[in-house]
C-alpha cells in the first residue's frame, strides 16, 4: 500500500512539474529588488538656489505673481522621459512652502530613459520665509506617481520600484527624510505590470492610496486593476489585503479623488491595443490608443461597474480616435459630491477635430456634458478650489502660453475666459506631460493662489508660475 501511495505522490508531483514548466514557459525571470538605498541626506545640507523674488501683494485677481524657468534656476535639466507621466502630481504645498519632484537629465544613466530600469528624480522645496529653493534629494525609481502633502505636516513621495511600491517621507520639522518600503515585491507575474499604470491620491489627510492597471501581459484581454493604501499615521501598508479587479481593458493615469465618506472616485482613459478594437490600425501608427473615457467608485474593497463618460467613434476623416484625460483632461469632486470630468476628444462625431469636453456626474447620474473648447487646439485643464470654495478652471494650450481661466458656478456654467500670458521668455509651448498643480488630490490646502509647474515644448526644461485667483 505505501508503494502505492508513493508512485501516485511522484506521478503527481511529475504532473505538477510539467504543468509549472509549461505554464512559465516564456516568461521572464523574476528580478531582485534592488537594495535599500543609503540614507538620504537632509534638507539643511542641500544645495540653494535664489529665484526671482516673489513679489509682495495685493495682486489683481486673474494676474500671473511670478514666472520663471524652474529647471535654468534648480540648474538641472529634465529629458524626454522625465516629462511623461500623464497627470502625476509632482507638485504639493505644505504651509508656506513648496514641494517639486521630477525626472532629471543624469550623466550616470544617459539620458534618463528607463537606463538601469530606473530613472532619477529630484526633489525640491521652496521657502516661502526665505525665497529660495533648496535641492535635498535624488530618488531613484520607475516612475513619481504621486507627491503629497498630509495633516501630520510632512510631505511625502509615492514611488514605485522593483516591481513594488514606497514612500519618501519628507519631515520639515526634524529637516529629517525616511524610505518607507511596502516590502512586497509582486512575484506573481501578471502583477509586475500594474506600476507602469500607477496613480495615487490621498483621503482623509492621512492615506496615500496607489491604485495601478496592468494588461496582465495579454493583448486583447481584460486589464488587472489594484489598490494599495498607505497609512502615513501607522506607518504601514495595506498591502495584497484589497482583491484585484478585472476591468475592460486597461485605464491609465486615473484621477484618485477622496470621497469624503472613506471610499474613492477614480476617472480616467481606457486604453486599448488596435488588434483588440473593431478598428483597423493605420500604418506607420502607435500600437495602443485611448478611446474611452471613464469612471468608478471604490469603498469597502467593492469596485463599481464601470460608467461610461464618453467612447471615441473611428471614421474615414479620422483614422486615430482618441478620447483621452491624462495630460489634457482632470477630475474633481466637489464638496457636494458631483464629479467634474475633463477629456481630450477627437474622432469621427467632430471630424478629427480636437475639442476639450466637460461633463458632470453625481451619484453615477449625468447632469451635463458639452464641448468647453472648440478651436481645434488641444489644452492640458486643472480645477483649482480658492478660500471661497469658488471653483476655478485652468487650460493652458499645447505649444503656446496664453492661459484661459474661467470660473465655474453651482449650475456648472463655465464663465467667459480670462485669457493670461505666462511671461517667461522660455514659457512656450506646453508638452504632453501637461500642468502639475497645487490641488486637492496632492493634499495641498486651497488658497487664492496655485502654483503650477509644466514642461516646456522641447522637454528639457519645467516652466513654473503662481496664479493670483482672487
Amino acid at each position: 500500500m505505501k508503494i502505492i501511495v508513493s508512485l501516485i505522490t511522484a506521478i503527481c508531483m511529475l504532473f505538477a512539474g510539467i504543468y509549472a514548466f509549461f505554464a512559465n514557459l516564456g516568461r521572464e525571470p523574476e528580478a531582485e529588488p534592488p537594495a535599500t538605498e543609503a540614507p538620504p541626506i537632509a534638507a539643511s545640507a542641500g544645495e540653494k538656489f535664489v529665484a526671482p523674488p516673489m513679489p509682495a501683494g495685493p495682486h489683481a485677481a486673474g494676474s500671473i505673481v511670478v514666472s520663471y524657468n524652474l529647471s535654468e534656476v534648480l540648474k538641472m535639466p529634465t529629458t524626454e522621459r522625465g516629462v511623461w507621466g500623464g497627470q502625476q502630481s509632482r507638485i504639493a504645498r505644505q504651509g508656506d512652502d513648496l514641494y517639486v519632484i521630477y525626472g532629471i537629465h543624469s550623466d550616470a544613466y544617459g539620458w534618463n530613459d528607463w537606463a538601469g530600469g530606473e530613472n532619477e528624480f529630484n526633489l525640491y522645496r521652496y521657502s516661502a520665509a526665505r525665497n529660495d529653493w533648496t535641492y535635498f534629494y535624488t530618488l531613484r525609481s520607475y516612475e513619481i506617481p504621486g507627491l503629497h502633502a498630509a495633516d501630520d505636516g510632512n510631505v511625502y513621495a509615492a514611488y514605485v520600484h522593483a516591481r513594488g511600491l514606497g514612500v519618501l517621507e519628507y519631515n520639515p520639522a526634524t529637516d529629517r527624510i525616511t524610505l518607507r518600503d511596502s516590502g512586497v515585491h509582486w512575484p506573481a507575474y501578471h502583477e509586475r505590470h500594474h506600476w507602469s499604470y500607477m496613480s495615487t491620491g490621498i483621503t482623509e489627510g492621512r492615506y496615500i492610496w496607489f491604485q495601478g492597471n496592468g494588461n496582465l501581459n495579454s493583448r486583447g484581454r481584460p486589464g488587472g486593476m489594484a489598490f494599495y493604501r498607505y497609512d502615513t499615521i501607522a506607518r504601514t501598508f495595506d498591502i495584497g489585503a484589497n482583491p484585484r479587479y478585472l476591468v475592460d481593458y486597461r485605464h491609465c493615469y486615473n484621477y484618485v479623488l477622496d470621497d469624503g465618506d472613506g471610499g474613492l472616485f477614480l476617472a480616467g482613459g481606457r486604453d486599448i491595443f488596435w488588434d483588440a478594437s473593431e478598428w483597423k490600425q493605420p500604418p506607420d501608427t502607435f500600437d495602443a490608443i485611448f478611446d474611452e473615457v471613464n469612471f468608478w467608485h471604490y469603498k469597502d474593497d467593492v469596485l463599481s461597474d464601470i460608467h461610461r463618460v464618453d467612447k471615441a467613434m473611428q471614421g474615414a476623416n479620422c483614422p486615430v480616435p482618441n478620447m483621452h484625460m491624462g495630460s489634457a483632461g482632470d477630475a474633481y469632486l466637489d464638496s457636494e459630491g458631483n464629479l467634474h470630468i475633463l477629456y481630450f476628444k477627437i474622432c469621427e462625431s467632430n471630424k478629427g477635430r480636437p475639442q476639450q469636453w466637460y461633463a458632470v456626474y453625481k451619484d453615477g447620474v449625468e447632469l451635463r456634458k458639452e464641448c468647453l473648447i472648440d478651436d481645434g487646439m488641444q489644452y492640458s485643464l486643472r480645477f483649482v478650489e480658492d478660500t471661497e470654495e469658488q471653483l476655478h478652471l485652468i487650460a493652458l494650450p499645447y505649444n503656446a502660453n496664453i492661459i484661459r481661466l474661467y470660473k465655474v458656478d453651482k449650475q456648472f456654467e463655465m464663465s467667459e475666459p480670462k485669457l493670461i500670458q505666462v511671461k517667461d521668455d522660455n514659457s512656450f509651448g506646453l508638452q504632453y506631460a501637461g500642468m502639475s498643480a497645487t490641488v486637492p488630490r496632492s493634499g495641498s490646502e486651497p488658497a487664492d493662489f496655485v502654483d503650477v509647474i509644466y514642461p516646456n515644448f522641447d522637454r528639457s526644461n519645467w516652466i513654473y508660475f503662481r496664479l493670483q485667483l482672487r
